[in-house]
């Protein structure tokens, strides 16, 4: 009876202990080759932007837009004043419509002209066979030379108008020709007209925000006159005065990691070393380009962010999950598992990468740290990992 209490005791003791137990989730320690790394604090800027300009001289009239709003490629931004252009256009138009009036006229006559000529050569062979004969008739003294002589002057005269006609279809032919030149030209200048008159809705080329408007919403431009400048939504990078000791680190990773406003990791892929050093600070002036959307806060240039340079070369480093650290007294501790408790660590951290810090000390390689919970956690104290009996 005194074993079974002892029994009930010990088993009362254990339930109540696995109540006081803290519920954690935990995360592993990781050991690969990677670099330490700094803060430098980096600034956001935009590219040159994208111009748009009068396509020629002429009054603007722009569409009620202000500086700072989003057009999308295709929108219309302002027009040009085309009343010049639609009359001269009309003018074109009818001339156009009397040339081929006239050309009409022209293919007419040469067809009348043309079928007279037709007739005109079957006369003739008529009058040549008939003036044959009379010759014969002739030498036969049948008939007298003056029937040969009268028939003869006939068979000229045709012949001679069949000259005057061929003559006169060549020449409205050859006028045909300076027509349909004419003609070509008409539609090559309404062609113009017209083009100049689309041309005449000024639209964004591309996707993005207005920085610079036109102090006018209505006025006088001269051809090539920047209207509005447009920045793409893409269009931002990064900017940073980075050490030369880190330059070859920074070389050599291509892409690091940047934190923006709200604590959150990002990436950026260093683009370009400008030529330009401080020789002060003894920093080289790079710019990263960003493959991640850039948040909508730091759309703005000169806005601040803070930039994880590598300082060294890669080497066998222990990572955690940022969220493992918990701040005490200037520095940082982390909760490790060992035989179901939580036993606080004091550690030196290296910097910061892909979320995960670099722990100079303090914690091993295949560890189980503390990553949620941790923040009531005291040394010693008894946890239940989640999700592990």
């Amino acid at each position: 009876m005194l074993l079974s209490a002892v029994l009930t005791i010990n088993i009362a003791h254990a339930q109540q202990k696995q109540k006081r137990s803290t519920p954690v989730e935990v995360a592993i320690a990781e050991q690969k080759m990677i670099s330490t790394t700094s803060t430098v604090d980096g600034r956001v800027v935009v590219g040159a932007g994208v111009r748009v300009v009068a396509p020629k001289s002429g009054q603007i009239v722009f569409e009620p837009l202000k500086i700072g709003e989003m057009v999308q490629k295709g929108d219309v931004i302002a027009r040009m004043e085309v009343t010049d252009l639609t009359k001269t256009l009309q003018d074109l138009r009818l001339k156009d419509k009397q040339k081929k009036r006239q050309m009409e006229n022209n293919r007419l006559r040469i067809d009348s002209e043309s079928r007279r000529l037709a007739i005109l050569i079957k006369q003739a062979d008529l009058i040549a066979d008939r003036l044959d004969r009379i010759e014969t008739l002739t030498q036969n003294q049948v008939t007298t030379q003056t029937s040969l002589g009268e028939a003869n002057i006939r068979y000229f005269e045709k012949q001679q108008q069949i000259v005057q006609v061929e003559n006169s279809i060549s020449i409205l032919q050859q006028d045909r020709e300076v027509m349909a030149i004419d003609l070509e030209t008409l539609q090559l200048e309404i062609a113009d007209i017209q083009r100049q008159i689309s041309e005449a809705e000024i639209v964004a080329p591309i996707d993005g925000q207005i920085i610079s408007l036109a102090d006018f919403s209505i006025g006088y431009s001269r051809v090539g006159d920047t209207l509005v400048t447009l920045q793409r939504d893409d269009d931002y990078e990064i900017e940073a005065d980075i050490p030369l000791g880190w330059m070859a680190y920074l070389r050599d990773v291509q892409t690091i990691a940047y934190e923006n406003h709200l604590g959150v990791m990002q990436t950026a892929r260093l683009r370009v070393e400008l030529p330009q050093e401080n020789p002060r600070s003894r920093t080289r002036l790079v710019r990263f380009e960003i493959p991640d959307v850039l948040d909508e806060n730091l759309r703005a240039v000169g806005a601040s962010l803070a930039l994880m340079v590598p300082t060294s070369i890669p080497e066998d480093q222990i990572t955690v999950p940022s969220d493992a650290l918990v701040p005490l007294r200037g520095g940082y501790i982390v909760f490790v598992i060992e035989d179901g408790k939580a036993i606080q660590r004091q550690v030196i951290t290296g910097g910061i990468l892909d979320g995960r810090v670099i722990i100079k000390d303090g914690v091993k390689a295949e560890e189980q740290v503390v990553i949620k919970g941790n923040e009531l956690l005291s040394n010693g104290q008894a946890v239940q990992v989640i999700g592990q009996d």
